[in-house]
């Protein structure tokens, strides 16, 4: 399966989603912080994955490449 790193970055944030869905559900409260430190993990990538997204987009909104530019 090949996905976008957007894609990547949602797919993230819902298993981040979902833990929390578990951590809430659950009674047992080691169960619960388990829960709870691997939703931060979830969201902590997400957002290192949508950082690499933006710095990794051309500023113009293209991609420079040497076909871009007239060879001299």
């Amino acid at each position: 399966m090949d996905e976008s790193a957007h894609e990547r970055v949602e797919r993230y944030r819902r298993m981040a989603d979902s833990t929390r869905e578990l951590a809430a559900r659950t009674e047992d409260p080691a169960i619960r912080a388990a829960y709870l430190d691997l939703a931060e993990k979830w969201v902590k990538l997400a957002e290192e994955t949508a950082q690499e997204v933006r710095t990794s987009a051309p500023r113009n909104g293209r991609s420079r490449r040497a076909s871009d530019h007239p060879s001299s």
